[in-house]
């Protein structure tokens, strides 16, 4: 199941590194985040830990964070985190949003137009 969040903001200027399978221009960049280990989640499970899978800097002040909190074997309790000069200014459930748990960060495309943009999340 795929859940596309799209989160419009200002840019300043893209930080985020492309990967071999994704396209990259002036105005997009596709990363690729490949599933934890199963022995990383287990741990993660054990230690009831918050795991930051993903970090994408949008401009100069802004980054967006994506968490997993495993559960089991098929729940990932997945949150979003946006934070502007280090302070949250928005943070996200996922699972609590549309009603379902196993769900995890697959792509991120950052959209560029000019100084404004946009990024999109499967």
């Amino acid at each position: 199941m795929a859940l596309a969040l799209v989160l419009q903001v200002s840019l300043l200027r893209a930080q985020t590194r492309p990967v071999d399978e994704g396209q990259s221009d002036s105005s997009r960049v596709i990363q690729t985040f490949p599933e934890p280990e199963p022995l990383a989640d287990e741990t993660a499970i054990n230690e009831r830990k918050k795991v930051l899978r993903a970090e994408i800097a949008i401009d100069s002040t802004t980054t967006v964070r994506f968490y997993e909190r495993p559960t089991t074997e098929t729940v990932y309790n997945s949150s979003i985190s946006v934070e502007r000069g280090g302070t949250s200014i928005a943070t996200y459930n996922v699972g609590n949003m549309i009603k379902h748990q196993a769900l995890r960060l697959v792509h991120a495309a950052l959209l560029r137009s000019g100084d404004t943009g946009m990024l999109v999340c499967e």
